[in-house]
């Protein structure tokens, strides 16, 4: 092996190096090291070399893997991968895998690579693995992946209650979220944004097609809307939180609890948090309230406040609070904070 293509695998395997580390490594001299980068752009490789006392050595773009050559999109194909797969959720991976990820994107041009960050920033907020709920077919997923992060329009075959249609969709994003794989974007059959589950798409087929999302479009908050108004509860149950909203949605993932402003007047921190629910699901509600060790106001309905009050009472007879009413705190004496039952 020949000392640049040794210089070349330090410079793969690190962020930033010196010049002086670098001829320790090759055992050579700066001198000769500072020669070899500038020799280095005749085998398709960018450095970027940093004068001064906090400068450095960086590998900006290689378009070259040794032994292997890859297409831009083999390259971002195997990315997405890694960014998609079950290793990125192990932690004992994580590192091996970002550095996969990052040596890939060197290899791609402007217009893969920035995809590939974008997409990637996602993964990474949503710690996204495959382990759900679903069998979903990765080639339909890591389709789709792609279709998004490349702007492109895709035909679809959906299996939805009624059979198999297929769809045209622009793909805006996609989610893991409650168990399952979601992507969300722009259908042309209903002409409205609408969330498809991928374990119930049979077909991906990617066109040329260029497309625009909306700037301002916020996949999660897409996903999550569409899974709360996807069931069949009857009850909302609203209640005032007297905390910041980051606090409140500790309690609740997205996608259960919708997060909105507090009334015009209430003091801040405040917020509502909706939940949608079955009557027969109260009492976990009430349980997830009472656990909360925020103070809260229940609004609505009446019989989510029985409830608490109910599993309060419940609470502190286990607790032997032997001073407690037998009957509890009147469901009619008006809100019920939570700081009453301490």
């Amino acid at each position: 092996m020949d000392r640049i293509t040794r210089m070349l695998d330090l410079l793969r395997a690190r962020e930033r190096t010196t010049t002086g580390e670098l001829a320790e490594q090759l055992g050579a001299s700066e001198r000769t090291v500072r020669r070899d980068l500038g020799q280095m752009s005749e085998r398709g490789v960018e450095v970027a070399v940093t004068p001064g006392r906090h400068g450095g050595v960086r590998l900006v773009r290689d378009s070259s893997l040794p032994a292997l050559r890859f297409t831009d999109e083999e390259a971002l194909a195997l990315a997405l991968a890694l960014a998609l797969g079950a290793a990125a959720g192990d932690s004992r991976l994580a590192a091996a895998v970002a550095g996969a990820r990052t040596r890939l994107s060197r290899v791609l041009s402007d217009k893969y690579g920035a995809a590939l960050a974008s997409l990637a920033d996602v993964v990474a907020a949503q710690q996204i693995s495959l382990l759900g709920d679903d069998p979903v077919a990765d080639a339909q997923l890591l389709a789709l992946a792609l279709a998004t992060a490349r702007r492109h329009h895709v035909q679809i075959d959906y299996r939805g209650p009624t059979g198999t249609a297929s769809r045209p969709l622009d793909p805006y994003g996609v989610v893991q979220m409650a168990g399952h794989w979601y992507v969300t974007g722009f259908c042309g059959l209903r002409r409205a944004v609408r969330t498809f589950r991928i374990d119930r798409i049979t077909r991906v087929h990617e066109t040329d097609l260029r497309i625009v999302v909306p700037p301002d479009f916020d996949a999660q908050a897409t996903v999550a809307a569409g899974i709360r108004g996807s069931g069949t509860a009857t009850l909302r149950c609203e209640v005032l939180f007297l905390a910041a909203a980051e606090d409140v949605r500790a309690l609740a993932p997205a996608h259960r609890m919708e997060i909105l402003p507090a009334p015009a007047g209430t003091p801040a921190p405040a917020v509502v948090g909706v939940i949608r629910a079955e009557p027969r699901h109260l009492r976990a509600v009430a349980l997830m309230l009472l656990g909360a060790d925020l103070p809260l106001e229940i609004i609505v309905p009446d019989a989510l406040r029985q409830r608490l009050s109910a599993v309060a009472r419940d609470a502190a007879a286990m607790a032997g609070k032997r001073g407690t009413s037998a009957s509890g705190p009147s469901p009619a004496s008006g809100p019920l904070l939570l700081t009453d039952l301490a």
